[in-house]
C-alpha cells in the first residue's frame, strides 16, 4: 500500500512532534532531578557545620557528644528541583556503631552524585581515616574504582592553621576572610599530605570526569571523550597537569576541572573560606547541569562572605583588620549607628562548631 505525499508529510510531522515532545520531557526530567551529596568523615571534623555554612541550614552541633547518630537528610526545593544533602554519623564513635555506619556509607556512596569526606585540618593523624576508607571501599577492584572516583576530600577548620594571622576584609555589611601567603603555602602542604596518604594509593583505579565543554579531543591514552563527558583514567598529578597544560594550552580549563576532582580542598566552615571552590568541585563531579541546578540554591559569587557583625564577634587573636579594615568598620558603624558592643557582642565558642 502506498501513501500520498501529503500523508507522508503528515506522518513525518507527527513523528517529529513525538521526538520533540520526548526530548523536552527528558530535559524537564533531568532538570527536576535532585542533586544528592553525602557528607562523611570522623567524629568532630565539622560535617554538620560545613553543611550549615554551605546552605544556611540549622543542623545541630555539639562540642562533646556526636550529634549525628543516624543519617540526617536535608532537602532544599526551588520549584520542582531538589537538592539533598546527607549528613552521615561520624566513624570512630564506637566499634559497634561503625559496623552499621559502614554499610550505610557504601549505600549512600553508590546512590549519591557526590561524596564529601571531611578531614580535620589541625591534625596529622590519618590512620583512622585510612582504615575507614579501606572498610568503606571494600575488596572489589571494580566497585573500589567507582567509589573512590566519587569521593572529594575536604580539609575543614583550616582557620586553626596559621603561619600568620588571617585577614578580614570588610565590604559593606559583609566581610571576607583571607589567609596570608605563608598560611596558604602551609595549607597546600597539608592538602598534599592528606592526598598522598588517602588517595594516591588508589591512583591506578581512579577516574576523574567532567562535562565536555567543547574544547576538543586530546590525543592522549588516558582520556576518553563522549558528547557530554570527558574522563581521565588514573591519577592526574600536579606534574602531569603542568605537562598537559603546556602541551594543550587551549584545554587548560578542562584540565583544571579534571585535576580539581583529585585535590583535597581546604575550607573553613566558620570563616566561610574557600567554599566556592568546594561547590565548584561538587558541581563538576555531579553532572554537566549541576552548576545550573546549584544556582537555584547557592550564589557561588557570594558563598565565601560572612556578616561583618558575626566576623568581628569571633573571639581570639586569629585574624587582623589592617588600617583599611578598621576604617571600613568605622564607616559601617557610623552609617548604621551601631556601637562596638552591639557589633561585637554575642557569645560564641569555637568548640560549638
Amino acid at each position: 500500500m502506498t501513501h500520498s505525499p501529503s500523508e507522508e508529510f503528515d506522518k513525518s510531522n507527527i513523528d517529529s512532534e513525538k521526538i520533540k515532545n520526548a526530548y523536552l520531557k527528558r530535559i524537564a526530567s533531568e532538570k527536576s532531578k535532585a542533586l544528592s551529596v553525602s557528607v562523611m568523615g570522623q567524629t568532630g571534623v565539622g560535617k554538620s557545620s560545613l553543611i550549615n555554612a554551605l546552605f544556611g541550614t540549622q543542623l545541630k552541633t555539639d562540642p562533646v557528644r556526636p550529634c549525628t547518630r543516624e543519617v540526617e537528610t536535608v532537602e532544599f526545593f526551588a520549584g520542582e528541583r531538589k537538592l539533598a544533602f546527607h549528613d552521615l554519623p561520624g566513624i570512630g564513635e564506637s566499634p559497634h556503631a561503625d559496623i552499621g555506619y559502614i554499610k550505610e556509607y557504601r549505600r549512600l556512596i553508590v546512590e549519591s552524585d557526590v561524596v564529601l569526606w571531611v578531614l580535620h585540618a589541625d591534625s596529622r593523624s590519618v590512620v583512622s581515616d585510612q582504615a575507614a576508607l579501606v572498610k568503606v571501599l571494600g575488596n572489589s577492584k571494580e566497585a573500589n574504582s567507582k567509589l573512590i572516583s566519587k569521593l572529594t576530600f575536604v580539609l575543614n577548620k583550616v582557620d586553626l592553621i596559621q603561619a600568620s594571622p588571617w585577614t578580614l576584609e570588610p565590604s559593606g555589611k559583609y566581610a571576607y576572610f583571607n589567609c596570608s601567603s605563608d598560611t596558604d603555602k602551609l595549607l597546600a602542604l597539608k592538602a598534599a599530605y592528606f592526598r598522598s596518604q588517602l588517595t594516591d594509593k588508589y591512583a591506578s583505579r581512579t577516574v576523574s570526569s567532567t562535562y565536555n565543554g567543547g574544547e576538543g579531543v586530546l590525543e592522549e591514552p588516558e582520556f576518553t571523550f563522549s558528547q557530554k563527558v570527558v574522563e581521565y583514567h588514573g591519577m592526574l598529578s600536579d606534574k602531569k597537569l603542568l605537562e598537559l597544560v603546556e602541551k594543550y594550552p587551549k584545554h587548560s580549563d578542562l584540565l583544571d576541572r579534571l585535576a580539581d576532582n583529585y585535590r583535597v580542598i581546604p575550607v573553613s566552615a566558620r570563616y566561610k573560606f574557600n567554599l566556592s571552590q568546594l561547590l565548584s568541585v561538587i558541581a563538576n563531579k555531579a553532572s554537566e547541569s549541576a552548576i545550573y541546578r546549584l544556582d537555584d540554591f547557592v550564589d557561588l559569587r557570594e558563598i565565601n562572605r560572612i556578616s561583618l557583625r558575626e566576623a568581628v564577634g569571633f573571639r581570639g587573636p586569629r585574624y587582623k583588620f589592617g588600617f583599611w579594615g578598621f576604617l571600613s568598620i568605622l564607616i559601617h558603624w557610623l552609617k548604621f549607628g551601631r556601637s562596638w558592643k552591639e557589633v561585637s557582642g554575642g557569645k560564641e565558642t569555637y568548640a560549638e562548631r
